[in-house]
């Protein structure tokens, strides 16, 4: 899992409905920003995520403050218990990590364990193209460097034993799962959260009612004991009475559980043959050689009702008449077998083309050693059972939570909601008060665009449908052959100059008045400027045109003197200044960074 998606849908008249969930403003390491407010501007529906995380990850982010907790609890003597995802947010996460490591050089173990480390890292190698742009580049420009997520610090583990053969002392284990009800990061937060040394350091949110999330909502309380009665489940092998009733169970499965008589009934009709088709050659008289390969004995069927008494399927030979003494199929004869010399007259010596077996550690196997490895039986998993007991566990290690799960901010989808002021508006997801609070700012800063916001409960029927009636027009070719159309973003603008009148019953397409007929009903044409301009791309097509113009108090201030400002309620470009060659020049240049129709 890498990243995340945002979907539009259009409907057949052009509207867009957008679902954006999950989303992050920020760049981080190896996913770019979200640009959601530059894609798209008026949607007629928006879903959009209200969840920006728990109070305990709101005021700390995964920067220099989660590496100086890491560093102090190592520096301490202290191990440190990441509980991560299987693929996801760990990748961002042990980037963050190697890169410390790398410009730091230290020496203290790094671990990432899951039974599928191996398989997170080799897919997110292949999925560069899908990550940060200066990732695909910097991996593309040199050909020599190696792949990104080619650790060199953090050690792959995929059991506890490979965890134990690293050096002793602190160490920083990146282990599954969040949620800590399973997995190994579960195991060895029973061993670790008896010491005082030890930080249990979460970086996403962990799943309601979880043990996660009760350690995660304790560290709102400070640095203060807790006492667990925990579950824990072992494995233990079958003894005694318990072994003897799997055994016996096991054995009336594989007998079938069935009477000795009605088994052997069952076992006589199996057994039977099934019927023949003669052929019109001399097949009674076949006689048929079967050697056996362990004692070395033979038997001949030489009349037809020992033939009859052999099953054979339903088959049928015709055509021809098996000699006597042969076998009744084609025989097959290999002219290799004879060869004693190849094409250039060497002698063969067929012991040189033989493959010798090797063993696990490397040395060559005898012939009669491997043939008892072909032999030797299977080694079956002795029967188990699993014990489950209640534990107290006393958590005196540290708990911290830093805001690596990639969402943006409750401040930022604030901002990023308004700027791209949809029509109607549905929330999802998110704490009661959060989601009410952002409900109530969105009601005020879209009330003037009359926007409809909503918030979606769970399994809850909300009405989408849009209120503001749609038409279809069809223009003649004179009509839109007078009309200048602009380029903006996937449509083309232009400035129509006429009458439009409601459909009527007859017709199903709005009528369009021509441009003649307008202008005698006194119509008049207004410029309208399409776009987003912001001051540092007007500064830089005034630098173009010769004009000097410098940033003071957050306007532009040229020559004039003109200033440029962005107004604080509408968010529109506004100049100022007496009406000289210099305005004009400075609007003209303005005027160039929009689309007017």
């Amino acid at each position: 899992m890498i990243g995340g998606s945002i979907w539009r849908i259009t409907s057949a008249v052009g509207e867009d409905v957008v679902y954006a969930v999950d989303y992050n403003h920020r760049k981080e390491l190896h996913l770019n920003s979200t640009a959601l407010s530059n894609l798209f501007s008026r949607p007629a529906l928006m879903i959009a995520d209200a969840d920006s995380g728990q109070p305990q990850f709101a005021q700390k982010t995964h920067g220099p403050k989660l590496l100086d907790a890491i560093m102090l609890a190592l520096r301490n003597d202290g191990s440190i218990l990441m509980p991560v995802d299987t693929a996801g947010r760990v990748l961002e996460v042990m980037l963050l990590l190697e890169k410390h490591w790398a410009v730091n050089r230290l020496s203290y173990p790094l671990a990432l364990l899951s039974p599928v480390a191996y398989n997170t890292l080799e897919f997110a190698k292949s999925q560069l193209e899908w990550m940060n742009e200066q990732v695909a580049k910097e991996f593309e420009s040199s050909r020599d460097k190696d792949n990104p997520f080619s650790m060199r610090y953090v050690k792959l583990c995929h059991t506890r034993e490979e965890l134990g053969r690293l050096p002793q002392g602190p160490k920083l284990v990146l282990a599954t799962l969040p949620s800590l009800q399973a997995g190994m990061a579960r195991d060895l937060f029973l061993e670790w959260a008896a010491d005082p040394k030890n930080l249990i350091l979460f970086t996403q949110q962990a799943e309601a009612g979880s043990l996660g999330a009760k350690l995660q909502a304790h560290s709102l309380k400070g640095p203060s004991p807790l006492t667990l009665q925990l579950p824990i489940s072992k494995r233990v092998p079958l003894e005694g009475a318990e072994l003897v009733a799997y055994q016996e169970q096991k054995r009336k499965e594989e007998m079938g559980a069935v009477p000795g008589p009605a088994r052997q009934s069952s076992d006589a009709k199996l057994v039977e043959p099934l019927p023949t088709r003669h052929s019109s050659g001399s097949i009674a008289k076949l006689t048929r050689r079967l050697t056996s390969m362990s004692e070395g004995h033979s038997m001949e069927l030489d009349t037809a009702n020992q033939l009859a008494a052999v099953p054979q399927s339903d088959a049928l030979i015709d055509g021809f008449t098996v000699p006597e003494g042969a076998a009744a199929m084609f025989p097959f004869e290999d002219e290799n077998d004879d060869l004693q010399w190849d094409e250039y007259g060497a002698a063969l010596r067929p012991d040189e083309f033989q493959l010798k077996a090797t063993s696990r550690t490397g040395g060559q196997l005898a012939d009669d050693e491997d043939e008892d490895m072909d032999d030797a039986p299977v080694q079956l998993e002795a029967p188990s059972k699993i014990v489950t007991t209640n534990t107290t566990v006393n958590v005196r290690a540290r708990i911290a939570c830093f805001d690596c799960q990639g969402r943006s901010d409750a401040r930022s989808i604030r901002e990023i909601l308004v700027k791209v002021a949809p029509q109607q508006l549905i929330l999802l997801h998110g704490l009661p008060q959060a989601t009410a609070a952002l409900q109530s700012y969105c009601q005020q800063e879209l009330s003037s665009i009359h926007s409809k916001v909503q918030v979606a409960q769970p399994l809850e029927v909300v009405d989408m449908s849009l209120q503001t009636p749609t038409y279809q027009a069809l223009l003649a070719r004179e009509l839109l052959s007078s009309v200048r159309l602009r380029a903006m973003g996937d449509y083309k603008l232009g400035w129509l100059k006429g009458v439009a009148r409601p459909p009527s019953q007859q017709e199903a397409l709005i009528e369009i008045v021509s441009a003649a007929a307008a202008e005698a009903s006194g119509s008049s044409q207004g410029g309208v400027f399409i776009g987003d301009v912001r001051l540092s791309e007007v500064r830089k097509a005034l630098s173009e045109a010769g004009i000097t113009a410098e940033w003071y108090g957050g306007m532009l201030v040229c020559s004039g003197p003109v200033t440029i400002k962005v107004g604080t309620q509408d968010g529109q470009v506004q100049l100022e200044g007496a009406l000289c060659d210099d305005y004009f020049r400075i609007r003209d240049v303005v005027y160039g960074q929009y689309h007017v129709c």
